[in-house]
């Protein structure tokens, strides 16, 4: 089977679990993805089956567009709901500032990558030297973000604001790095709290299919 199949991954598996599940659905041994999203991230997820595997390196490269949940008030160990959490030491932002600090991160621009990333170092895993207690130093990365956007914002709880953007940004942004550096920029800390990918080069989802949904990790509730 050759072909392109756009898939819009539900949060839970991993982009290799739903590799591996087509590989078995469609009995063809060569598939590529177009780009990892987290367990807890869903969306579109672009998948390279037979001869269009060809095609995937050419696809790794395009713009991709999300709708980032980020949970304003603590920090993360991973930069995401899955890491531990930290509660911030400054006040909680209000609505203006985070739109207005989002021009300070448009354009070209060198990120930070998180420390419990993927990206190898002397063979090792940054997020394996994590684990283990070490520092893993990372370089930073050159990306561009085209565009934010505050599509929703929930004041409800003013020590706990979180706000709902759109991110269109180069390939290889970290949205978490981005979400991490977004409270840093308004004097708070914050951390990405739920993910959904819209867009990815060509491809992308309906509207109604694309709200991200998100839930505070216990150690924060009150």
């Amino acid at each position: 089977m050759d072909g392109v199949l756009v898939v819009a991954k539900l949060v839970g598996p991993t982009s290799h679990d739903i590799v591996a599940l087509v590989r078995r659905l469609a009995a063809s041994k060569r598939i590529g993805h177009g780009g990892t999203l987290d367990p807890f991230a869903s969306g579109v997820l672009p998948l390279f089956l037979g001869g269009a595997t060809r095609l995937a390196e050419y696809h790794l490269g395009d713009p991709k567009t999300y709708r980032a949940t980020v949970c304003f008030g603590a920090g993360s160990t991973t930069d995401d709901l899955d890491g531990e959490l930290t509660p911030s030491s400054g006040p909680a932002p209000a609505r203006e500032m985070v739109e207005m600090a989002f021009t300070r991160f448009l354009g070209p621009q060198l990120q930070q990558p998180p420390s419990y990333s993927a990206i190898q170092i002397g063979g090792r895993r940054a997020y394996a030297m994590a684990r283990a207690g070490e520092t893993p130093t990372l370089s930073p990365r050159a990306v561009t973000i085209h565009g934010l956007d505050l599509l929703e914002w929930d004041g409800s709880d003013e020590a706990r604001p979180v706000a709902i953007v759109e991110v269109r940004c180069s390939a290889g942004t970290y949205v978490r790095a981005l979400a991490r550096d977004l409270g840093a920029a308004v004097g708070s800390a914050a951390y990405l709290c739920g993910l959904v990918r819209t867009a990815s080069g060509p491809f992308g989802q309906s509207s109604k299919s694309s709200v991200p949904s998100f839930r505070r990790p216990s150690s924060q509730t009150s």
